[in-house]
């Protein structure tokens, strides 16, 4: 029987031949002394978030959206000498949050500097606007175990994850309105970058009162009415 010794670092058996060469340790651990841990951390995570009800992990995001999206909200407030007009929050799925500040002054540095960009199209673009990432270790854990429960369902079960999870950043953009925090002439709504002009309208449409509404609707001349009464009656968007 060929002999074998514990890993002094992880406990897993090993040749005493290959504990000879590294000391006592693993082919793992010699190269790196930390990797069993962290891969033992990262198995535990995973069946702690696997077990936690996913009611209450939305219930710890919505709490730190809204944390997170009203500080940012307070922040692109010290900018209103630039002009604020717009203040979205983004989500691509399952992987950043992030703000967009849209004001005249910047929106006027990218005309001057890309002269070839037609400004009423350019006006609402996202080439331009200053970006900022948000979140931390308990938004990242939160948003990982809620990756990990969706990719555990069922391949042909649709997850309502993503819908919920947008509701949420309404909710939140809510209460930066609420808040009085941004002047109600500035245009809040949800974004994502692949997302049409007629979802972010649609989104806008459950934040802002009724003269944003229209001022926002003149900058945007390529929506179409019939896509708008399309997304309206689909159901598929995130709603308050």
């Amino acid at each position: 029987m060929v002999e074998r010794v514990p890993c002094n670092n992880c406990g897993v058996p090993i040749l005493t031949a290959t504990a000879a060469r590294t000391g006592g340790a693993c082919m793992v651990c010699h190269r790196d002394p930390t990797a069993r841990q962290q891969e033992a951390a990262r198995e535990r995570a995973a069946e702690i978030a696997l077990a936690t009800p996913q009611q209450e992990l939305l219930t710890s995001l919505g709490k730190v959206l809204d944390r997170l999206t009203l500080d940012e909200a307070r922040r692109a407030a010290e900018r209103r000498e630039e002009g604020i007009y717009g203040f979205f929050l983004m989500h691509e799925y399952f992987a950043m949050f992030s703000t967009v500040v849209f004001t005249d002054r910047e929106f006027r540095l990218a005309c001057e500097q890309h002269p070839e960009e037609e400004p009423v199209s350019a006006r609402w673009a996202f080439w331009w606007p200053s970006f900022t990432d948000f979140g931390g270790p308990e938004l990242e854990r939160t948003v990982h175990a809620l990756d990990l429960q969706e990719r555990a369902m069922p391949r042909d079960e649709e997850s309502p994850l993503l819908r919920e999870i947008q509701r949420l950043c309404l909710v939140a953009l809510r209460r930066v309105r609420g808040q009085g925090v941004l002047g109600a002439d500035v245009v809040l709504a949800l974004g994502a970058v692949e997302q049409s002009a007629e979802e972010t309208f649609l989104y806008a449409e459950q934040l802002c009162n009724s003269d944003t509404l229209m001022r926002f609707r003149r900058e945007l001349p390529w929506i179409s009415e019939a896509d708008l009464e399309m997304f309206r009656t689909h159901g598929h968007l995130a709603c308050l």
